[in-house]
């Protein structure tokens, strides 16, 4: 018995299982020996205490074996034995210090981890988890145990479990992979998970660790956007400056057109002056009263300023002037326009301005001399015939202002 509880005590020590099931391995077998050390110290007592009452008859050699008997047994080994036995139980309580205070550590380590932790069995209920595994799903520990680990699981990522589980089956780890759970208000929450098998009391289990990337989302979501903003302010650059580039060749276009219009203009300016004064002294020249003479003079002038107005046109046009907008009342100032002009005697000048009072911000010279131009070319259009420079009966002139929705028509 003793070799046997000697080797269980080195058994003990050498595999640090300090669990109270196998300590008591070792103490039932000590408490029997000494239960039947003290039977076998009371038997030599009690055949002592006989041999002394039969002394007399001459059985000293007996006496003599017992007493030595129970010296040995008795005394001797029951001291070596209880010696043996406090070492023995001192080196067990010592590992059991040793381990409570390991579990201690481990407890606290678990509990304050910032880390969700869970162990669960594998049909996925909640054995175990940590103040910080609640906190995801925004309860207490002691609600979140009442759950498994399928209830705070959304149906959608039951492909997902499915996989990470065989996973675990072949490797006896899964993840790192990302999923969500049920929050108790009813949101889902990101998380990454990762674990692996773990034997405890003979029973395996899941341990899993358990991170809430909720920040981690918002901040992957707002990368996002700036990348689409970026992109945004990327393709608006590119477009100012394509825009700006436009521009350039266009400003190099027009300088080159201004140089041609300035000579260009410089050289019409003087065969149309020319003709001007030759027109000037033709006119005194002939008879006042000779009218188709006068309907020629008449149509020679008009053309020479339809000429020096294009040229003009192309000088403005070649400035690129900005555009000086004031308010006017489009019905007045299209009025006094049409009433600066001369009509030849058969176009008849009908004016319906419908917009009253209306207002609107334009550039007047510019506006004028457009006005100015589709009178000009309809009154040409309406004067080109077969015969010299007689209208059409009937012809006539409609000049008109309406409002079609967001515009105004003239």
């Amino acid at each position: 018995t003793y070799i046997k509880i000697k080797g269980d005590i080195d058994k003990l020590k050498s595999e640090n299982d300090y669990t109270y099931q196998a300590i008591d391995v070792i103490v039932w077998p000590l408490i029997t020996v000494i239960d039947q050390l003290q039977r076998l110290h009371h038997h030599a007592y009690q055949q002592l205490r006989e041999s002394i009452n039969i002394y007399q008859k001459g059985r000293h050699n007996q006496i003599i074996g017992l007493i030595v008997l129970l010296a040995v047994t008795g005394l001797f080994g029951v001291v070596i034995m209880l010696g043996y036995v406090r070492r023995a139980l001192t080196d067990l309580k010592e590992a059991q210090d040793i381990t409570h205070k390991s579990e201690h550590y481990n407890r606290t380590l678990f509990d304050q981890s910032s880390i969700g932790l869970a162990l669960c069995r594998m049909d996925g209920e909640l054995v175990d988890i940590n103040p910080a595994y609640a906190r995801i799903i925004g309860r207490t520990v002691e609600e979140a145990l009442a759950l498994s680990y399928w209830d705070i699981t959304p149906e959608t990522y039951a492909a997902s479990e499915q996989c990470q589980l065989e996973n675990l089956n072949k490797t006896g780890c899964y993840g790192p992979y990302e999923k969500e759970y049920i929050h108790k208000d009813g949101h889902l929450v990101p998380v990454r998970l990762q674990g692996s098998f773990i034997e405890k009391g003979g029973e395996t289990f899941i341990l899993s660790s358990i991170e809430d990337i909720t920040e981690h989302k918002k901040a992957e979501a707002e990368i996002a956007k700036h990348r689409e903003n970026l992109e945004e302010m990327v393709q608006e650059r590119t477009s100012e400056l394509r825009n700006t580039q436009y521009e350039l060749m266009m400003k190099e276009r027009l300088a080159i057109l201004g140089q041609l219009t300035a000579t260009v203009s410089h050289e019409l300016r003087n065969p149309l002056g020319v003709i001007r004064l030759s027109l000037y002294a033709i006119d005194k020249i002939i008879d006042k009263n000779d009218e188709p003479a006068q309907q020629a003079m008449n149509q020679v002038d008009r053309n020479l300023d339809r000429c020096d107005n294009i040229v003009d046109e192309l000088l403005d046009f070649t400035r690129s002037a900005t555009a000086e907008r004031h308010p006017v009342r489009i019905d007045d100032w299209l009025d006094s326009v049409i009433d600066e002009q001369e009509f030849p005697e058969n176009i008849l000048v009908e004016k319906n301005l419908c917009m009253k009072n209306a207002e609107f911000s334009i550039d007047a010279d510019r506006m004028r001399r457009a006005v100015i131009n589709v009178v000009e070319n309809a009154c040409h259009a309406m004067l080109e015939d077969n015969q010299l420079n007689k209208a059409k009966k009937g012809s006539r002139l409609i000049i008109t202002t309406g409002d079609n929705e967001e515009r105004i028509e003239m």
